[in-house]
């Protein structure tokens, strides 16, 4: 029945050719008014979309009270929720149903040595989704429990009891679309090695939660959880799910000011950090440019809707206006590249210069990372084709600096300069921020976050955690230009 339904949605997407995804699903929905929607993965592959943009688009759709959804009975549109799911409530949390399989291993019910009842059988039992099960028996297996075996689980020996569990501490962030630790920037890659360092300098051992919803399991040991809120569009939810295992926690929040805090004041255990505040990394930038008699400086920004953004552009202005340099910004409403990523993905232009069979069949069924890069660059293109007209006019302007709001923009700059014929590092400077490797790759200058402090700050709260501590801190932490070739050029005041 399920395969019925996801091969019916897509046949019936594919009538509606280019359609916005979002009609897609509502005439959808409005023909089966009763039927439960396809799986994400089933709706991104019949409309050629990721699973995040999926997961993104049924977030929309439940704010405007077309669909709801309840874990393990997944997404119905409004008022079809079956009963059992919209009681859902009333059933036995997960913890009572791992104390209820307990209970039974210790009676003997499944006795040591012996399978567990299948995973399909306990959802029949419980009348909930097999999912659900599998993540109860999971839990059973990481506190030694069960052990599994291909497809079943058995009932574990005893094992001795041990003077004292290794201490160690809960790595939580965003999964990818192939189930591992979402990375999509230098910055992120850095930020989680620094703590894998830092976590395993102190003696201390690490594990992983990829935290797509729901509540956030800890194994015996656990001393604390270092959260990554990145890609996740309701981290106050993750929040809340962190500080629910009663220990202390620690994220990286960019950007956030005092009063911030008002708002996190009932997170208690909570320590938040900010690597070089925004404002403060585009301050330490408009100095940089300041010292080197830099006095006409174009910001160049796509992403002017992104706080983030706005917030270096007022520092680069704090800075330079401050010293009668003049600061003129050009640039996009926009939040960040996936607004021209996404589309990309229904682009029929991708998908034909990009076969999915042929790259399944040369890559083992692992195309989709060869397509996402494919897409990326179409997305970019298009943004340089949106962002080209303002770059004329930064160009007419005669500015002596162009800073760009991150690396990325830096070296897409870079290369526009160039085929203009306009790039002259000794007549126009150019920064971005990040110290990518892009920016070591071009020799652009751009500014270092300080990630490793930061990593430092946040095991050393976790290990000299007080109970008394009751509510949320915010640590700020430094960060540096680091000069290169395309300003190193320009005069330096005495």
């Amino acid at each position: 029945m399920r395969k019925a339904l996801s091969s019916g949605f897509a046949e019936f997407a594919s009538k509606l050719g280019k359609a916005d995804p979002g009609e897609i699903l509502r005439r959808w929905i409005a023909s089966r008014p009763r039927d439960r929607l396809p799986t994400v993965r089933e709706l991104g592959t019949a409309l050629h979309r990721s699973s995040r943009d999926i997961a993104a688009l049924l977030v929309r759709l439940r704010r405007e009270g077309v669909v709801e959804t309840r874990q393990g009975s997944g997404s119905w549109p409004v008022g079809s929720l079956p009963p059992q799911a919209a009681a859902k409530s009333e059933h036995p949390s997960s913890t009572a149903r791992s104390l209820e399989l307990i209970e039974e291993i210790q009676r003997g019910i499944h006795p040591t040595g012996h399978a567990m009842p299948s995973a399909k059988h306990l959802a029949a039992r419980w009348n909930c989704h097999p999912q659900t099960v599998s993540k109860i028996l999971k839990e059973l297996t990481i506190r030694g429990i069960l052990l599994r075996n291909g497809r079943q689980w058995w009932v574990a020996r005893p094992k001795p009891v041990r003077a004292r569990s290794a201490e160690r501490i809960l790595l939580v962030g965003s999964p990818n679309d192939v189930g591992e630790l979402r990375m999509d920037s230098d910055r992120e890659i850095e930020y989680w090695r620094d703590i894998s360092m830092e976590i395993a300098r102190n003696g201390l051992e690490s594990s992983r939660h990829l935290w797509t919803g729901g509540s956030i399991p800890t194994s015996p040991g656990t001393i604390g959880l270092i959260v990554s809120t990145w890609h996740q569009s309701e981290s106050a939810a993750l929040l809340d799910a962190a500080g629910a295992t009663r220990l202390p926690v620690c994220t990286w929040m960019e950007g956030l000011d005092e009063d911030a805090l008002d708002h996190l004041g009932h997170r208690n255990r909570l320590h938040l950090h900010d690597v070089a505040h925004s404002e403060q990394a585009g301050r330490d930038m408009g100095q940089h440019l300041f010292q080197r008699s830099v006095r006409k400086v174009a910001w160049i920004s796509p992403f002017q809707a992104a706080s983030w953004a706005r917030s270096r552009e007022a520092g680069l202005r704090h800075s330079l206006e401050a010293g009668h340099s003049l600061v003129r910004s050009f640039g996009l409403e926009r939040i960040s590249e996936w607004d021209f990523v996404a589309p990309a993905w229904g682009d029929p232009l991708l998908w034909e210069m990009v076969p999915a069979p042929g790259l399944d069949t040369l890559t083992g069924g692992r195309s989709r990372p060869v397509i996402a890069q494919a897409a990326e660059q179409l997305g970019l293109r298009w943004l340089m084709e949106e962002l080209e007209p303002h770059l004329e006019q930064a160009l007419a302007w005669n500015a002596e600096a162009w800073v760009a709001c991150n690396d990325r923009i830096a070296a897409l700059l870079k290369e526009w300069l160039i085929h203009r014929n306009a790039w002259n590092p000794s007549k126009l400077a150019l920064a971005g921020f990040d110290d990518s490797a892009l920016s070591l790759r071009h020799d652009l200058t751009s500014y270092r976050f300080d990630t490793a402090s930061m990593a430092r700050s946040m095991v050393l709260q976790i290990l000299s955690y007080r109970q008394r501590e009751r509510k949320p801190r915010l640590v700020r932490h430094g960060g540096h230009v680091v000069p290169r070739g395309s300003t190193s050029r320009l005069e330096t005041l005495t």
